[in-house]
């Protein structure tokens, strides 16, 4: 999962959040790189919500190294937080 790559199917068609985004613009902040580490982008440690801070987010939509890491974004978009539990 964390390889850049989801193997069989995007988050949104495995249903871990239904949308209406069909251009995978929506999304939800990550702060990670494609390859799983910290991008240095995190809304300020996810406390900005101005236009002048920066977060990485990722998309729904994607199974490639977007699910994780699909652009850096301004911190005062709407985006979802996606939190896992890694054993």
């Amino acid at each position: 999962m964390w390889d850049g790559n989801l193997d069989n199917m995007s988050l949104h068609d495995a249903e871990v959040i239904y949308d209406n985004d069909t251009y995978g613009e929506i999304g939800y902040w990550t702060g990670t790189q494609s390859n799983g580490t910290y991008s240095g982008n995190n809304c300020n440690d996810w406390s900005s919500d101005t236009y002048t801070d920066n977060g990485t987010w990722g998309s729904f939509l994607s199974k490639d190294s977007q699910w994780i890491d699909n652009s850096t974004f301004s911190c005062s978009s709407s985006k979802y937080f996606l939190c896992f539990k890694y054993n």
